[in-house]
């Protein structure tokens, strides 16, 4: 039976008669819906925000981009299982085997990194600056267009020339090149990395990590042949193909 409009006015008068007689259970009710309402929106935004930041993250590594290494993402390089361990290791032949196996793959290149997780040292100085914890890269000239998130902001990135010739050049973060120049232009300048000369041809764009973590800024790359020279210690590669 459909409610009259005498009826619906007296339900309201009586409403605003028991609101008015207990005011604060009232208030009490009426802050408690305002604030679970207010706490169901900033959760929603909160994970709206969440879900754009990865995305663009993960946009931000090229969507055709694979990475292809040793042990899964997220071991521990220095706890790996047993049956990881006795994998074997990549070799820098492997990305060309790749390329010419699988005719899909339009580019295929290997990267070598030094870095604190693995537990090795760099460090970078510059007159009386240096920066220490940086994530030390050989990089093929294809990495740059592999990785969109590695976009050069001043300078150029490593050419064909410098990795046939094992140049000793560098690209720099951006939280590596502010805290050896600070103002200064640095390129053109030279560095001593691990004790190596090595003269900055570029700069990368400021690109931070997944939620505040090392990301781009922490990089100094420097050409794979030249890296391969310098640290033949390091048996643990990566190929990066796109297709």
């Amino acid at each position: 039976m459909a409610m009259t409009r005498s009826e619906f006015g007296e339900n309201l008068k009586v409403a605003w008669d028991t609101l008015r007689s207990h005011k604060v259970r009232s208030g009490l009710t009426l802050l408690g819906i305002v604030i679970g309402v207010t706490s169901v929106i900033s959760v929603a935004a909160v994970i709206e925000g969440l879900n754009r930041y990865i995305q663009g993250k993960v946009e931000g590594l090229g969507s055709g981009t694979y990475f292809i290494t040793r042990f899964p993402p997220g071991t521990d390089p220095n706890r790996m299982p047993e049956k990881i361990r006795l994998r074997r290791f990549l070799q820098y032949t492997d990305a060309a085997q790749l390329k010419r196996l699988c005719p899909a793959v339009e580019a295929a290149t290997t990267i070598a990194t030094r870095a604190f997780f693995f537990g090795q040292a760099n460090e970078i100085r510059y007159s009386g600056e240096r920066v220490q914890n940086v994530f030390l890269r050989g990089a093929e000239p294809p990495y740059i267009d592999a990785l969109p998130m590695f976009a050069i902001d001043t300078g150029r990135f490593i050419t064909q020339f410098d990795e046939e010739h094992s140049t000793p050049v560098v690209v720099l973060g951006a939280n590596v090149a502010e805290g050896l120049f600070h103002r200064l232009n640095p390129l053109g300048k030279n560095v001593l990395i691990n004790g190596g000369l090595y003269e900055v041809i570029g700069t990368f764009a400021h690109a931070e990590g997944l939620f505040g973590g090392p990301g781009v800024d922490d990089y100094a790359i420097i050409p794979l042949s030249n890296f391969r020279k310098h640290n033949p210690d390091i048996r643990e590669l990566a190929i990066m193909s796109t297709i």
